[in-house]
């Protein structure tokens, strides 16, 4: 994996809003390809962060991140 692969959007609405588009992501514009979203606090115990949302795609793939700040 190198840098040129992975994207960083922050949100043009909400500054506090960005998402990271990770190798397998189909790209921006792409609906329906992500299958299943996990947050953060459901895999770390205790976890006491911004809100962090995990997208996978339908293989089960992590394919992007989204930040709440």
């Amino acid at each position: 994996m190198t840098d040129s692969n992975i994207r960083f959007r922050p949100s043009v609405d909400d500054p506090d809003v960005a998402y990271v588009e990770l190798p397998g992501h189909p790209g921006t514009n792409a609906v329906g390809c992500v299958a299943r979203t996990v947050g953060l606090d459901e895999y770390v115990e205790g976890y006491n962060g911004p809100q962090i949302n995990l997208d996978f795609d339908a293989r089960g793939e992590l394919i992007g991140i989204e930040i709440l700040a």
